[in-house]
């Protein structure tokens, strides 16, 4: 499935169109737009401010290069060691270069070269620029984007803008679909819908539409007539819908189609025998393939009704040309029964 935009009412994302600065991390609230219900969050960050000596060491000297190392957002902090005392403890650390992009739930590590024993933790200023924005609840019924409205008002010339509606994926779930109301002789269920929360699952909230694809009842069966619970009279018996065979007219099992039910109109199948070997003439002769074919269709007194189109055909090989020998036959009768042989 494609993409499909959806959500055109609810704030889907922020937009962070100045950052502003001076800014403390707080919250986010909507005014206008026709909607309501909106809620969001907002995270500052900024550079380094100072450096903390938990334990000073040993060994150091003010030469020895600070190292500042952050798997975030945050670049460009330097630091200097400032001085130390005669065990070579680093007494002080100089910040020659804040940077910018620190978050204060970052894990910034703090080291110096050469001395041992060092303890130095990163201290990021208390305010900054907006860094990230999240909506928290989307709200609903917005006809136009509403004004977004950041909670400290000590910062400056911060701007955030609201988008509304985003494309999102079409996800599918193919589920077993038991045999019952839905499916009668079992299948499947298909459950489609937009993945609103993009977590890459339809949840049940995400469905929007249900398709069965259900079993066919199939044709063609094997059959011994024992279990078909009709009315017995010599060689036929006697269901709600017609009348079939009592028993197979040699060995035990036949083929029919869907025995004991009535064949639907506009059904269309066929039933393939597997090939046989017939003798070479020269050690039998008047060699013969018979099969029984049993039908019955009902009509009115005024004709019309069920017809059925029989169609058989034989396959054989000679000197490598496949030769298809074709018998049909248009059958539309009153209450017919007919045991064929061919």
């Amino acid at each position: 499935f494609c993409e499909s935009f959806a959500n055109d009412d609810v704030i889907t994302s922020l937009s962070i169109d100045d950052p502003g600065t001076g800014y403390s991390a707080g919250n986010l609230s909507a005014t206008g737009g026709g909607g309501s219900g909106f809620s969001g969050t907002y995270a500052v960050s900024s550079g380094i401010e100072s450096i903390t000596i938990n334990n000073g060491g040993s060994g150091f000297d003010t030469t020895d290069q600070v190292q500042i190392q952050c798997q975030c957002d945050g670049t460009g902090a330097q630091a200097s060691v400032g001085s130390v005392d005669s065990s070579g403890a680093i007494t002080s650390i100089n910040i020659d270069s804040a940077g910018s992009g620190y978050q204060s739930t970052d894990i910034i590590a703090v080291g110096v070269a050469n001395g041992t024993g060092e303890s130095l933790t990163a201290n990021v200023y208390s305010t900054g620029v907006i860094h990230s924005a999240i909506v928290t609840d989307g709200g609903s019924n917005y006809t136009s984007s509403p004004t977004i409205v950041i909670s400290d008002t000590n910062g400056a010339d911060g701007d955030i803008s609201a988008v509304l509606g985003d494309y999102y994926e079409y996800e599918v779930d193919i589920l077993p679909e038991s045999s019952g109301a839905n499916c009668t002789h079992s299948g499947f269920k298909v459950l489609a819908g937009l993945d609103l929360n993009e977590n890459r699952n339809l949840d049940s909230t995400e469905i929007s539409e249900t398709i069965f694809i259900c079993h066919e009842s199939k044709l063609w069966r094997a059959t011994t007539f024992l279990d078909l619970n009709g009315t017995i009279y010599g060689e036929e018996q006697t269901l709600a819908h017609g009348i079939v065979p009592s028993s197979s007219p040699q060995g035990l099992v036949s083929a029919g189609t869907m025995p004991g039910e009535p064949v639907p109109a506009g059904t269309f199948g066929h039933l393939v025998v597997p090939a046989q070997t017939v003798p070479n003439n020269q050690y039998i002769s008047a060699y013969y393939l018979t099969f029984d074919h049993w039908y019955h269709l009902d009509s009115t007194t005024s004709g019309g009704g069920d017809g059925t189109w029989v169609e058989y055909r034989l396959q054989s090989l000679k000197l490598g040309k496949l030769v298809v020998h074709r018998t049909t036959r248009w059958v539309s009768q009153h209450s017919i029964d007919r045991c064929s042989r061919s």
